[in-house]
């Protein structure tokens, strides 16, 4: 017999007789059941993955299939530099015991900048500005991991002579796309004039000091630190 899911050689022989006993000679055939089926590969995860220049990037890899083995391992080519810009190709193939290859399947790994500039501000986040007085910006600057030093563009206004709290926004994006913007807070305001009075007591006495505040209008509480 011949099992056709079983890789062997097989014999089949061949004989007959006629009525008067006479034996013919035995022929033989041999039928070799061969494993011509290559393997398949099986692909983990996506054909194309995009990560961040830096990360870490961890191959979901490829399980194999065979028609007669289990256990194949597959074979890869190509690496990953995490940390330069670019395309890279991972080839994955296999050989089963008979010497049939997989056809080859491949993985393309985009390694791409996604970080956005980082923007300073130059002088602080709040600026309280005296009304009536021109207001000059300190600006803010924008560095990029990739790229340096970028480009920063600011939108708003701030009307210097009406008193209200005006947003300036700074924006800057990289030669990849990644954008980012910051904003700082303007507020317009009368400046205010305290004026104590010198008053002097005796060592752990307690010590009262009159004063005048000029430039308010219609305000209902007033918060003050002197220093002496």
């Amino acid at each position: 017999t011949v099992n056709v899911s079983k890789v062997n050689t097989y014999t089949l022989t061949y004989t007959a007789s006629d009525a008067a006993g006479n034996a013919a000679t035995a022929v033989i055939r041999t039928v070799v059941v061969t494993d011509t089926t290559p393997p398949v590969i099986i692909l983990l995860g996506d054909a194309t993955i995009t990560i961040g220049i830096g990360s870490s990037f961890t191959d979901p890899g490829t399980s194999v299939n065979d028609s007669f083995e289990g256990g194949l391992s597959p074979e890869k080519t190509g690496t990953v530099d995490e940390n330069t810009l670019g395309s890279y190709t991972l080839t994955y193939n296999a050989v089963d015991g008979a010497g049939n290859e997989a056809i080859a399947v491949t993985r393309t790994v985009h390694v791409v900048d996604l970080t956005p500039p980082v923007i300073t501000l130059n002088g602080e986040e709040t600026v309280y500005h005296t009304l009536g007085t021109p207001y000059e910006d300190a600006g803010a600057t924008a560095n990029d991991n990739i790229d340096g030093a970028v480009a920063v563009t600011s939108s708003g206004a701030v009307d210097s002579i009406t008193p209200g709290a005006y947003t300036l926004t700074y924006s800057a994006i990289d030669a990849a796309g990644n954008a980012a913007s910051v904003s700082r807070e303007v507020i317009v305001w009368s400046e205010v004039s305290v004026n104590p009075q010198s008053t002097s007591g005796a060592a752990g006495s307690e010590v009262v000091i009159p004063f005048t505040a000029n430039g308010f209008n219609a305000i209902s509480g007033l918060q003050f630190t002197l220093e002496w």
